[in-house]
């Protein structure tokens, strides 16, 4: 061992395990660092906490890198690669010697896509819950798409299964909008304002141009954003369709051999699902009108009416 001295005191030595291991070790003097420097410059420290610092010579944690642009690389040595191969990455342990004991609890990864002399590769995010291995959380394949939820994602951000917009407070409307060449947006509003607590879906980036409404007691709207505001003690409001600025409609459009109806229900089951209906027959080009699921009323394709008869009588 080559022992180091300062002023007769030893400060540090540099020498072999047993194992042939190298050894620098700095004696616990003042809260003494070992530090190598290159070109006049500090590079490393390793402080007596253990911490190590590269670019700095106060280390806040285990490793801690300093830079104008730090980097850290990873490089693969490999020149062909399999399918599924893992590429590198970083790992997160745990030495909980409890349930399954010490074991990794999350990581980033590369994978490789397919057998290839060149890499193609997917980035893993895995984490892991009570006390489990971890398992694949999220997945940047090679396109670029991100997948929540699945390792197969076809679309730019494509989730398996629920996800959330969320505005906490309440104070303003939670957004998601959607654009190609247009854009659309859902909007769940604020507790305050137009259709509180409502759905609106709008066109246009502007959010003023509201094609629909769903109100808090769930009134729908379409071409208006206050549907509860009609006629609400006889439930006219459920669905209200126009703005009141001009020509308004609603078409039912039905095959030329079968019929279109606005049917009254009381009832699921049986013909309490149409206990009054006005209903258009396009085999017959005739309109019929029913009150206790009957009809009582028929305008045929002559524009003759008809009460209590389906045909007009002979001669």
């Amino acid at each position: 061992n080559i022992e180091l001295l300062a002023n007769g005191t030893k400060v540090g030595s540099i020498g072999m395990t047993d194992n042939k291991d190298l050894r620098i070790k700095a004696e616990n003097i003042n809260s003494a660092s070992i530090d190598l420097w290159t070109g006049g410059s500090e590079r490393l420290t390793v402080d007596s906490s253990g911490n190590v610092g590269i670019g700095t010579s106060s280390p806040k944690t285990p490793l801690d890198v300093r830079s104008a642009i730090p980097d850290i690389t990873l490089s693969s040595e490999s020149q062909t690669w399999s399918g599924g191969e893992d590429l590198g990455g970083v790992n997160w342990y745990t030495q909980d010697t409890s349930g399954i004991g010490a074991h990794a609890i999350g990581s980033i990864k590369l994978e490789q896509v397919s057998s290839n002399t060149t890499p193609v590769v997917d980035m893993v995010f895995n984490t892991s819950s009570s006390n489990a291995l971890p398992v694949e959380r999220m997945r940047i394949d090679s396109s670029g798409n991100v997948g929540i939820g699945t390792s197969s994602p076809a679309y730019p951000l494509h989730v398996e299964g629920a996800a959330r917009v969320q505005r906490t407070g309440g104070a303003t409307s939670a957004d998601f909008d959607i654009t190609s060449g247009s854009t659309w947006r859902f909007r769940s509003n604020p507790t305050t304002g137009t259709n509180p607590y409502g759905l609106d879906i709008i066109r246009g980036g502007a959010g003023t141009d509201v094609k629909l409404s769903i109100d808090s007691t769930g009134n729908v709207g379409i071409g208006t954003s206050s549907p509860t505001t009609f006629n609400a003690s006889n439930a006219s409001g459920n669905l209200v369709v126009g703005s009141g600025s001009g020509s308004e409609g609603i078409t039912v459009y039905s095959s030329t051999t079968s019929n279109g109806a606005l049917c009254f229900a009381d009832g699921t089951a049986s013909t309490d699902t149409y206990k009054g209906y006005v209903q258009y027959n396009h085999n017959t080009n005739s309109m019929q009108f029913a009150t206790g699921h009957t009809e009582r009323l028929r305008i045929d394709s002559s524009g003759n009416v008809l009460v209590g008869t389906t045909s007009t009588y002979p001669g």
